[in-house]
């Protein structure tokens, strides 16, 4: 199954449950982003992801690295 059939969604709600919590993790993943503190008792890092989809978030032949930014 592909990720479009799937939809991003459905796709978490499926792995999300199953992600474990370590001691330094201040808020868990969630739609976008996890909040962990780095080292204890130090600075928060927001650790982002997100799907991007060809034809939808950027165009066919797009530079790779425009993409990322």
């Amino acid at each position: 199954m592909k990720l479009r059939h799937l939809g991003e969604d459905r796709l978490l709600d499926q792995l999300l449950p199953s992600l474990p919590l370590g001691k330094t993790v201040v808020a868990g993943a969630g739609d976008d982003c996890g909040v962990v503190e780095m080292p204890p008792g130090g600075s928060f890092f927001v650790l982002k992801t997100d799907c991007i989809v060809e034809g939808v978030h950027f165009l066919s032949g797009a530079n790779p690295l425009d993409v990322g930014w």
